[in-house]
């Protein structure tokens, strides 16, 4: 089985390989933090603005990673629409998200990952190393 921390830093470089769709300040905040260095698209005003900022620059797949609550899954099923035509949509890393991190807003990830390395160390790994949110 895999350590914790290992999990984690693979999730994290999965969603480097994606153009990252978020809806908030406080969301890119969060994900920089845990290492997410790969564009990262704010929602803005509109989701025409936020197709035509994709669409115009799309090289890797799209991860939507809106909250898990009633807006974040309603934009997410909106975008995932507009956005077909131009770009692939990985909907299975955003379940790897949630399912890893358990949080309902994005924003939320720090103090997730926070108590997946508590879990961790109380499991026997070592303190984490790589990562370095906290």
């Amino acid at each position: 089985m895999k350590s914790i921390e290992k999990r984690v830093e693979k999730l994290v470089s999965e969603m480097n390989g994606h153009t990252v769709l978020v809806e908030g300040k406080k969301d890119e905040k969060a994900l920089r933090k845990a290492g997410v260095t790969s564009k990262i698209v704010l929602f803005g005003k509109s989701a025409q603005s936020v197709v035509g900022a994709v669409a115009a620059d799309c090289r890797n797949a799209v991860l939507l990673l809106y909250d898990f609550d009633e807006e974040g899954e309603r934009k997410e099923k909106l975008l995932r629409e507009l956005l077909a035509p131009f770009a692939t949509v990985d909907g299975n890393l955003r379940k790897k998200f949630r399912q890893m991190f358990g949080c309902r807003t994005i924003e939320q990830l720090p103090s997730a990952l926070k108590k997946l390395e508590e879990q961790a160390l109380k499991q026997g790994e070592s303190k984490w190393e790589k990562l370095t949110w906290i």
